[in-house]
């Protein structure tokens, strides 16, 4: 694809907590390791709450989770978020597999290197998709470029026509004990367009012992299992205009894999 990327990207590593995420010392050899990333402080409370007949009440004092965001200094739109229980990279700039990769990579090795998490916990990976063709006058004008399948209660002869949006949640069992969670739907915009949204969010989340290599082949496989859902969501008719340009927000349809 040549057009606008996807609209947002974030690959997501889970691992216990690690209280050396605050020692700034380690966070700028992490941004060392990234290249021309600009330094902040991210700092969030956390609180438990009970629920109980009388009301919900909150367990404890806030507990403050201190972290670090860097953030690309150019416009590409790349971020990178280091907190006591994850790191992430998220980008609303995407092109290709093979660029993100790029970009996880160091951050991947950096972590391990710098912060020493033993365990991972969850990886994830989501892509999220918001499709716009000026044709698209309303949410039955999308059968032909969904699967049809999916368009579901849209297709009936009896209501198709009556509605004017529809959300749905699917949940898949993937490859290798991995999980999808697919959010799909249509829904008028501010401008009178009907988008399509595809949010596509891939995971393992069988515990297992930290390794740099093992998570970076996990998120490529992460990576093919998203693209093989789009790709089945879809149709051809949709790949075509999406090739030559015709939609105003492109999807990771021909992106490098």
């Amino acid at each position: 694809m040549t057009n606008s990327p996807l609209q947002l990207v974030v690959c997501q590593v889970r691992h216990e907590r690690n209280l050396a995420v605050a020692d700034v010392t380690k966070a700028l050899a992490i941004r060392e390791a990234l290249g021309d990333y600009k330094l902040e402080e991210a700092r969030q409370q956390q609180i438990e709450f009970l629920a109980s007949p009388e009301g919900v009440s909150p367990l404890s004092t806030p507990l403050e989770q201190h972290g670090w965001r860097l953030r690309s200094r150019d416009v590409t739109g790349w971020t990178v978020s280091l907190r006591p229980e994850s790191f992430a990279l998220e980008s609303s700039g995407y092109t290709s597999w093979t660029d993100f990769r790029d970009r996880l990579e160091p951050l991947v090795r950096a972590v391990h290197e710098h912060l020493k998490p033993a365990a991972e916990l969850r990886l994830g990976l989501r892509y999220i998709d918001r499709i716009k063709l000026p044709d698209i006058a309303r949410p039955l004008d999308w059968q032909g470029y969904i699967d049809d399948r999916l368009l579901g209660p849209l297709l009936n002869t009896q209501l198709g026509a009556s509605i004017r949006g529809q959300q749905q949640a699917v949940q898949l069992q993937g490859p290798n004990g991995s999980q999808v969670l697919l959010r799909h739907g249509v829904e008028a915009d501010d401008s009178g367009g009907w988008p399509y949204v595809l949010d596509t969010d891939c995971s393992r989340g069988d515990s297992r012992a930290f390794d740099a290599d093992d998570v970076l082949e996990g998120a490529h496989s992460l990576h093919r299992l998203a693209l093989q859902i789009f790709q089945t969501a879809v149709t051809p008719a949709l790949i075509k205009r999406l090739i030559e340009g015709e939609a105003e927000h492109d999807t990771h349809a021909g992106a490098n894999s």
